[in-house]
């Protein structure tokens, strides 16, 4: 039995790995067994205590959240995470597999297995939290960027991604003698967790520049930065914003009888949230002079969601309408809110010919 399961079992219900490499840093420092049990387990509480109260503060819903834990370990804070979360369903993922098994089956909180590349990376759920402590601030730059992509396509729709970095604070920490590179960026082959390819987890230094540039790309919203907001780490809340697109075709019209025309519509919903009874297909008819003439709808058939597609049939009728070119512009409608070519969505338009 190693010292960690000696002290636990006596003093705490809550075990401690052996393969716990946080654990066995702090014992390293020099700290006696029963310190660095209490050392550990005190701010791992009062990490799950912060993270609580960020969530609070950023993400606050009534309804039961998804969370996930990224690069959780052995549990330093996951173990603390139902008392901080009583309400929400905590996940956490780690690369190593006995962490997974440990956290499972001992803890008692669920766990996935991570992967060494961000393209592999694949969760069966989407989450309205996820956060990674400690995470990029081992990522080498060939996979920093895309680390930072697959958490995002775990999240929600406006979904709260937390996470730390080392910036200029951590400096006299890990290294005095960094230079960042012309991207904000530096990166060395070394790190405390031995177990661990140091080409693919060492020590990382990011400009504020540098992550703003790539949440930037991938259109998430800086919610908050702290510099040395998470002990000499920097801190970063970002939100996945709910983008509302689609793809729209309109075949030529069919006549149908009384002079009603009958426009198939094909569309596929390319934005992030599903489109329920709320949303219609609409048509805005304008006449030669660029006027609106009249608006008409098409119901969904059915909900659609994301990368979904469905097909109607647009009604509409140019009888007794002065002859003419008129301009028929198809787009999907959030009935009661907005058309969304007034969200940045391209709608699809047809030219219609009137006999009168």
């Amino acid at each position: 039995m190693n010292i960690a399961t000696q002290v636990t079992a006596h003093l705490t219900p809550t075990h401690i790995h052996p393969e716990d490499f946080i654990f066995q840093n702090i014992l390293k420092k020099g700290r006696s067994p029963i310190e660095a049990v209490d050392e550990y387990l005190t701010d791992g509480r009062a990490s799950a205590k912060f993270i609580a109260g960020l969530v609070a503060q950023l993400r606050p819903v009534a309804a039961p959240l998804e969370i996930l834990e990224f690069a959780s370990g052995f549990g330093r804070v996951s173990r603390h995470l139902k008392q901080a979360f009583p309400k929400d369903n905590i996940t956490a993922c780690d690369i190593h597999r006995g962490a997974v098994e440990f956290t499972e089956h001992v803890l008692g909180v669920e766990a996935i297995l991570s992967t060494t590349q961000p393209k592999e990376f694949y969760s069966a759920q989407n989450f309205d939290v996820i956060f990674a402590i400690s995470f990029f601030t081992h990522m080498p730059k060939r996979t920093w960027a895309e680390w930072l992509g697959a958490l995002t396509r775990a999240l929600k729709p406006n979904g709260l991604l937390i996470f730390t970095t080392h910036g200029k604070p951590s400096l006299p920490v890990i290294c005095r003698n960094v230079v960042l590179d012309d991207e904000g960026y530096w990166f060395s082959p070394l790190s405390e967790q031995t177990d661990l390819d140091t080409a693919e987890y060492g020590t990382t230094v990011t400009s504020f520049n540098f992550v703003q540039r790539h949440c930037n790309d991938l259109g998430l919203h800086l919610n908050r930065f702290v510099e040395a907001g998470a002990g000499y780490q920097d801190l970063f809340a970002v939100t996945k914003p709910i983008t509302y697109s689609a793809n729209l075709t309109a075949s030529e019209p069919m006549a149908i009888d009384g002079g009603t025309l009958a426009i198939p519509v094909k569309v596929t919903n390319s934005g992030s949230e599903p489109w329920d009874s709320g949303y219609s297909i609409g048509g805005r008819l304008f006449g030669p002079e660029g006027y609106l003439v009249r608006e008409f709808r098409a119901h969904l058939p059915s909900i659609i969601g994301p990368s979904e597609k469905t097909e109607v049939d647009l009604m509409t009728s140019l009888n007794s309408l002065p002859s003419g070119e008129y301009s028929l512009t198809i787009d999907v409608v959030k009935e009661g809110h907005f058309w969304f070519s007034d969200a940045g969505s391209a709608p699809t338009t047809l030219t219609l010919e009137s006999g009168d």
